[in-house]
């Protein structure tokens, strides 16, 4: 089950049980439900996609920047978030000019090689940044919060899976 909340998600599992409770129990049956959360939807921490899209534009260029739309895709990486702030960037491997445009996680799927060049400068320029702009206070930005508060305002909750994304 894939929510933008953690608490919305934990209270769905709660409904369904209370559901199957009811409907059986009314006609005198029973259930058994072997419910498997998954991995959580991406959250990308608002602050850390800001500065990362600002590092981006200025290296890459802002055509080659986009930011997509939030999605609930999940990935393993939502557990890491779970514990250290983060965001997922996806890098553009496709190349019209090229015939490479079949879809990740299909038979055609192809990489254009030379994306892998664009990612580094944009992943490199990033961290550089980062280390720069936290090494003059001795301390992260983000130390004292949590990737996964759910308190945060509406704003924040709307950034949940939009990425940035890097085209070649």
């Amino acid at each position: 089950m894939r929510t933008f909340n953690p608490e919305v998600r934990k209270r769905i599992e709660q409904l369904v049980r209370e559901t199957l409770a009811g409907v059986t129990t009314a006609y005198g049956a029973t259930f058994d439900l072997d419910y498997k959360a998954g991995s959580m939807v991406v959250y990308n921490e608002p602050k850390l996609v800001e500065r990362a899209v600002q590092v981006m534009r200025n290296v890459i260029g802002s055509s080659n920047v986009v930011e997509v739309p939030k999605r609930m895709g999940a990935e393993d990486f939502s557990y890491f978030e779970e514990v250290v702030p983060g965001f997922l960037m996806r890098l553009g491997s496709g190349n019209q000019a090229k015939g490479i445009t079949a879809e990740a996680h299909t038979p055609q799927f192809d990489i254009d090689e030379d994306c892998l060049v664009v990612g580094v400068k944009a992943v490199s320029a990033i961290l550089l940044n980062y280390l720069e702009e936290h090494s003059r206070s001795g301390a992260s930005p983000l130390q004292n919060e949590s990737s996964r508060d759910v308190d945060r305002p509406a704003s924040a909750a709307q950034s949940r899976s939009s990425s940035p994304s890097s085209r070649p």
